[in-house]
């Protein structure tokens, strides 16, 4: 008898072992399609996690981050990235499959916003101009979440009762992420960026890779244009590092009216001119203690020689040590033309 238990319960941790699932195995083709109902007035804008399938109450869409998609302007679809946020989300339009059938992300390029164009947008839907209906297209998408999963996602039902509001329904599912994804390379495209700002660790930025980089020598290394110690900026050349890089400080110019780069005219950093950029870009208010940027353009020769323009946006610090700066930039190679 004392056999037969021991046997049995050997056999039922075999059978849990085997029935448990690990956290690495492929999503289940079981799972199904979440589904949220929503309800849009003109004027306002939504903000939706897909990971916590839910709006989100966001009161400053380029510091919170843990948005993935919003809806404004009724019907339009943006993404957490490139010129419309800084999350880096990205997506591709599925053709050729049926949304039921598609398991694993597709190793495709994908793209994200720009100020003119969205990979979503209004792309979802036809308008009827003789029924006045908005009527969704059999058409669905990938995407590249903020927190790096993958989700195909549709809007399956619109109905609006006057030109001010109305309901979408949105149907999105986790899948399998891709196996050789390509994202659009960010040469010629607006994007925005979160720059941390920390007393205790050094930050390295690159243009080209859009990023932040890792770097273990910054006097041999040229794959960084950017380095942050705390607030203050420092650029790879001069005596800061052995690229190229300088800038140029333009107090009274419009980002999106800067439609060339100069060919001369770069400062680099000097040990005795506190940086090219420095502490130039903030101004510190000593009876609030707070941080905010300027309202400057740079113009900045990277550190391979090719250029960026650059402007800082806001800032944001949790605490007296650690916080970020949102900048915007335009990165530029084998031209002088934004």
């Amino acid at each position: 008898m004392r056999y037969f238990l021991i046997s049995f319960v050997m056999v039922a941790f075999v059978i849990m072992q085997g029935c448990s699932k690990n956290e690495n195995d492929p999503i289940s083709s079981e799972k199904e399609t979440e589904t949220l109902s929503l309800s849009v007035t003109a004027g306002e804008t939504y903000y939706i996690n897909l990971n916590q399938t839910q709006t989100m109450d966001v009161s400053d869409n380029l510091l919170q981050s843990d948005w993935d998609i919003a809806i404004d302007n009724l019907t339009r679809v943006k993404l957490n990235g490139g010129s419309t946020a800084p999350g880096n989300v990205f997506a591709t339009r599925v053709e050729n499959l049926e949304y039921n059938d598609l398991k694993t992300a597709p190793s495709v390029m994908y793209d994200t916003d720009t100020q003119m164009d969205y990979v979503i947008g209004e792309n979802w839907y036809y308008y009827d101009f003789s029924t006045h209906t908005v009527n969704p297209l059999d058409v669905f998408y990938v995407i590249k979440a903020v927190n790096d999963d993958y989700y195909k996602f549709r809007i399956t039902e619109s109905n609006f009762t006057s030109r001010t509001d109305g309901e979408l329904k949105i149907q999105f599912e986790k899948i399998n992420s891709p196996s050789a994804p390509e994202f659009l390379p960010s040469n010629g495209r607006v994007q925005l960026f979160k720059l941390p700002l920390s007393s205790s660790q050094t930050t390295y930025f690159s243009f080209n890779a859009s990023n932040l980089v890792a770097v273990s020598d910054e006097q041999s290394s040229i794959s960084w244009d950017i380095k942050t110690e705390f607030v203050t900026i420092f650029l790879n050349g001069g005596s800061s590092g052995p690229g190229q890089a300088g800038a140029q400080l333009l107090h009274d110019s419009v980002f999106d009216s800067i439609d060339a780069a100069p060919e001369t005219g770069y400062m680099q950093d000097d040990v005795n001119n506190g940086g090219a950029i420095g502490d130039s870009w903030y101004t510190y208010d000593f009876m609030t203690h707070t941080l905010s940027a300027n309202p400057y353009v740079y113009i900045i020769k990277t550190a391979n020689g090719n250029h960026a323009k650059l402007e800082f946006i806001k800032t944001d610090f949790s605490g007296q040590d650690a916080g970020i700066a949102v900048v915007r930039f335009q990165y530029i190679e084998g031209t002088l033309q934004f």
